[in-house]
């Protein structure tokens, strides 16, 4: 549910202003999330020249061969990378709950995301 009102936000933005936007998916692969926004009657299709999905599941299953940094580290320096190659007004980052679940945060919802301008989810 949280999923697709996050999508929801940023596919009317990029449909009714063309802001563009990126999604990224921390828990759901790009394939299964896509199936489930299509039959919502939200296709990923309908915006792709605005919304990005990105998954960084990956990354965040495998932490263990990047033993040097921590998780916020990692997804700071994949937000940023993103934010100058897609350049973004609006961020979603889905879920919350693996976020505060993944190692590297002491106070897991108290940090903040600084460097890019635009909103975030």
């Amino acid at each position: 549910m949280k999923s697709t009102i996050a999508f929801n936000m940023i596919y009317q933005n990029a449909l009714r202003d063309g802001r563009p936007g990126t999604y990224i998916s921390l828990e759901q692969g790009r394939e299964n999330l896509t199936r489930h926004l299509d039959q919502m009657s939200l296709s990923p299709r309908d915006v792709e020249s605005k919304v990005s999905i990105v998954d960084l599941g990956i990354i965040r299953r495998n932490l263990d061969s990047m033993a040097d940094r921590t998780w916020l580290e990692i997804f700071k320096m994949y937000a940023l990378n993103l934010k100058r190659s897609l350049n973004y007004d609006i961020l979603v980052v889905d879920s919350l709950r693996s976020s505060k679940s993944s190692r590297g945060s002491k106070t897991p919802g108290k940090t903040s995301f600084s460097g890019s301008s635009g909103s975030a989810i």
